[in-house]
């Protein structure tokens, strides 16, 4: 017999050592969680939404990681499979017009910014001013996306507070790494 509880006694380790920024240890936790929740799913389908919401979370810690250990090319792919798998997160739980259908569709469009500020802030340190000036125009497109889905869902609590913050940071953050690499 699967117990939830002790999945849910893991998934307080992941977020513990994603905290104390043991990324690696807390990738290990998520993937246990998703298989103790989806064993117990096997029997009742009341942690479907749970387990489909941690995956995304998942590959953006993998993408972080990845990013902190310079691999580029690993942590796109992460991060872009984050932001997807976000999505469909809203897309399959939420109607379009519902505050978490914007909130999850904001947090999609969140991760690709912070990327976005990971990844060009790497490029100006390295003097790659080509591969910025190649991005396009807007750098801030993904943040200003997730800034207007996130206030449309009307959502607040501590965590929607702060992701706006950030949001908020990552915006101005990307409009001076760009006029930097233009001059």
């Amino acid at each position: 017999v699967w117990d939830t509880s002790v999945g849910m006694r893991v998934y307080c380790e992941a977020v513990i050592q994603l905290q104390q920024k043991n990324i690696g240890q807390a990738l290990k936790l998520l993937q246990q969680v998703r298989q103790y929740l989806q064993e117990v799913s096997k029997y009742t389908d009341r942690f479907d939404q749970l387990v489909d919401m941690l995956e995304p979370e998942a590959y953006f810690v993998a993408g972080l990681n990845a990013a902190m250990e310079m691999d580029y090319a690993k942590a796109t792919v992460a991060i872009n499979r984050a932001s997807q798998t976000v999505e469909q997160f809203a897309d399959k739980y939420f109607k379009a017009d519902s505050p978490q259908y914007k909130y999850y569709k904001g947090l999609g469009r969140l991760y690709q910014a912070y990327y976005t500020l990971l990844s060009t802030y790497n490029n100006y340190n390295q003097f790659q001013f080509g591969r910025i000036a190649a991005r396009g125009d807007d750098l801030t497109s993904d943040a200003k996306q997730a800034k207007q889905l996130l206030n449309e869902s009307k959502i607040d609590n501590a965590v929607a507070r702060t992701l706006m913050a950030l949001v908020d940071a990552i915006i101005p953050m990307l409009e001076v790494i760009a006029a930097l690499s233009a001059t």
